[in-house]
C-alpha cells in the first residue's frame, strides 16, 4: 500500500485546454440562441402582413446582433488564448486587474408584470377622446416594450454595459422609424378608404316628406303617394320640382296611378 502510495501521481491540468474549453462551452450556448432566435425571426416574416408581429421581429433582431457581438468577442478571446505565450503576458496582466463592476439592469419591474397595455377601445374624435387617452396609452406601450427588451437581454445573461456600435444602432432606428412610418401610412390609406366608403349614399327611409327636415344624399321618402330618392343634400326642396329628388315607386296599383 505504501509503494502504491510513493507512485501516485498528481494529476497534470493543461490550463490552456482548460481555458479553450470554457470558452468553447459559451461559444456553443450562444450559437444556439442565435439559431433559435433566427429561426423564430424568420418564421414569423414569412407570415402574412396582417399576422406578422413587427415588435417581436425589431426585438429579434435587437438580441441577435448583441449576442453575435457577445459571441464575436468569445472568438477573440479564444484565439488570444490559442497563440500561448504571445498572449500570455496580457493575460497575466488581466488576472492581477480587478474584477469588472458591472451595471445591473435598471428595468420597472411593475410594468413588465403588468403586460403590454390593450389599444384604447374608444373612437378618435368622438366624445370617449379626450384628456390625451390616446398619448398616455401611447407612452404606457413604450415603457412596457423597453422593459420587455431590457428583460430579454437580460434572460440571456447580458449586462447594460455591452459596448453597441454606431452601425447596429443605426440599423435599430432605421428600422423602427420604417416600421412606424410604414404602419402610420397603411392606416392613413385605410382611414381614407373607410372615410369614402362613409361617405356613399346610405338608403334610409325617412318617413312622409316634410319641408322642414333636412335630406341627405340617399334618403328615401313618401311624397303624394309616391316613393322619392334624394339625389342631393336638401331642406324644403319638393320631390318632383327639379332634379334634386328621383322618382322610385309612383303612386297606385302597379305603378298606375
Amino acid at each position: 500500500m505504501e509503494a502504491f502510495e510513493m507512485t501516485k501521481r498528481p494529476v497534470i491540468v493543461d490550463q490552456r485546454q482548460a481555458d479553450l474549453r470554457k470558452i468553447d462551452v459559451e461559444i456553443e450556448r450562444l450559437e444556439r440562441q442565435i439559431a433559435e432566435k433566427e429561426a423564430a425571426l424568420d418564421a414569423d416574416a414569412k407570415k402574412h402582413l396582417a399576422e406578422m408581429d413587427h415588435n417581436l421581429q425589431q426585438r429579434l433582431g435587437q438580441q441577435i446582433v448583441a449576442l453575435r457581438s457577445h459571441l464575436k468577442k468569445l472568438h477573440d478571446d479564444r484565439f488570444n488564448v490559442e497563440l500561448g505565450d504571445l498572449a500570455e503576458p496580457k493575460q497575466k496582466a488581466v488576472v492581477a486587474a480587478a474584477p469588472v463592476q458591472r451595471r445591473a439592469w435598471d428595468i420597472n419591474e411593475k410594468v413588465l408584470k403588468r403586460g403590454p397595455p390593450e389599444y384604447p377601445d374608444i373612437i378618435r374624435g368622438s366624445h370617449a377622446d379626450k384628456d390625451d387617452v390616446f398619448f398616455k396609452e401611447y407612452d404606457r406601450s413604450v415603457d412596457y416594450w423597453v422593459a420587455k427588451i431590457q428583460d430579454g437581454f437580460r434572460q440571456d445573461g447580458l449586462h447594460p454595459d455591452v459596448k453597441v456600435g454606431l452601425d447596429f444602432l443605426a440599423a435599430m432606428i432605421g428600422a423602427q422609424k420604417a416600421s412606424f412610418l410604414w404602419l402610420s401610412r397603411r392606416c392613413m390609406s385605410l382611414e381614407t378608404r373607410l372615410a369614402e366608403i362613409e361617405s356613399r349614399p346610405q338608403l334610409e327611409y325617412r318617413g312622409v316628406w316634410k319641408s322642414s327636415d333636412a335630406y341627405k344624399r340617399g334618403d328615401l321618402t313618401t311624397y303624394d303617394g309616391s316613393m322619392w330618392h334624394a339625389q342631393v343634400g336638401s331642406q324644403g326642396l319638393v320631390p318632383g320640382q327639379g332634379e334634386g329628388w328621383r322618382l322610385c315607386v309612383k303612386k297606385g296599383k302597379d305603378a298606375r296611378s
